[in-house]
């Protein structure tokens, strides 16, 4: 069953990130506890303010607190970014090409 995310900047399971990618969610992971302030501007420019509901439908910037990563890694269905800064200007093109491309429907 799936495990939805009800709530960004949080440290996710594995199967939450997998099911957020599946949808089309674009998740930004960073070290440390409380995401960057420059990520959540991000997220809000490409996606809005979180909220479960544009969760689900595979239209959100999802921040992940993901233990051990260094710099900031974006991860779409099949793609991922890896950057040094969370201000890299790369992280938004990518957010923006990637939101809502989940996984092919069956």
């Amino acid at each position: 069953m799936p495990d939805p995310v009800l709530v960004d900047g949080a440290l996710l399971s594995d199967d939450q990130v997998v099911h957020a990618l599946e949808l089309g969610n674009v998740v930004i992971a960073y070290g440390g506890g409380r995401p960057p302030s420059s990520l959540r501007a991000l997220a809000d420019q490409v996606a809005g303010p979180f909220s479960p509901a544009l969760a689900a439908a595979g239209q959100a910037v999802i921040l992940a607190r993901r233990p051990g990563v260094r710099g900031v890694v974006a991860l779409a269905w099949s793609r991922d970014l890896r950057v040094r800064s969370p201000a890299d200007p790369r992280l938004g093109g990518f957010a923006e090409a990637w939101l809502g491309r989940g996984a092919p429907r069956r």
